[in-house]
C-alpha cells in the first residue's frame, strides 16, 4: 500500500468511528467538500499544513496512519544516505 493510501485509509476510518460526513469535515478543516473527497480517495495530496490539522481534528497519530509494510516500502531519506 502506498504511503498516500494508508493515510487516505487512515482518515477515512476515523472520519466514520467519529461519525462525521464528509462535509462536516471539510467545513471544519476550511476545504471544499470534492477537494476532501479527493483526500480521502487517495487522489488528492494535502498541504503538509492540512496533513497537520487533519490528524488533529481526527485525533490521529501520524505514525497510525502508515502501517509497517508501508514504511518499509519508502525510499531511504537523503539523511540516511550521506551518513553510510
Amino acid at each position: 500500500m502506498k504511503p498516500i493510501q494508508a493515510f487516505s485509509s487512515a482518515v477515512y476510518h476515523a472520519r466514520v468511528f467519529r461519525g462525521l460526513t464528509q462535509e462536516q469535515l471539510a467545513e471544519a478543516l476550511g476545504i471544499s467538500v470534492r477537494w476532501f473527497q479527493a483526500i480521502e480517495k487517495g487522489e488528492g495530496k494535502p498541504s503538509f499544513d492540512l496533513l497537520l490539522r487533519m490528524l488533529c481534528l481526527l485525533d490521529l497519530d501520524a505514525r497510525s496512519c502508515v502501517d509497517q509494510t508501508t514504511l518499509q516500502q519508502l525510499p531511504p531519506s537523503q539523511e540516511a544516505q550521506t551518513s553510510q
